[in-house]
């Protein structure tokens, strides 16, 4: 197997924190996009520059429509988390989602019932 390929939805405290590990620790992966709407408000669009991420958006889609990437990284706000999971998982992407996934049981017996259907890896 080659590298797998990660894009990261959400640049915040917890973002930057994977990011950082995923580079730093994990080997046999590579960060290859990102997104976050407050890329520009932030400063994250230069703190990803520095780690030599430039594929960067303010559209979590861009990440998950891009073909690199494998595994999508939602570490967004809570109240994205199950949107942005499922649109990745629809999209035939294997998700890491931090937790919560959402605080509506039903959206998460329906997500993980999408995740079943497509077969891809879901952890939290």
């Amino acid at each position: 197997m080659g590298i797998l390929k990660i894009g990261v939805v959400g640049c915040g405290r917890i973002g930057k924190l994977h990011i950082n590990n995923l580079i730093n620790s994990v080997p046999g992966v590579q960060v290859v996009a990102a997104a976050d709407p407050m890329l520009d408000k932030s400063g994250a669009r230069e703190w990803l520059a520095e780690r030599k991420i430039t594929n960067v958006s303010t559209d979590f889609m861009d990440v998950i429509n891009n073909p690199e990437v494998d595994v999508v990284f939602v570490c967004s706000s809570t109240d994205t988390h199950c949107d942005v999971s499922r649109a990745a998982v629809q999209a035939g992407k294997h998700v890491f989602c931090e937790k919560p996934i959402d605080y509506d049981i039903d959206k998460i017996k329906k997500l993980l019932a999408l995740v079943e259907e497509k077969g891809v890896k879901f952890q939290v």
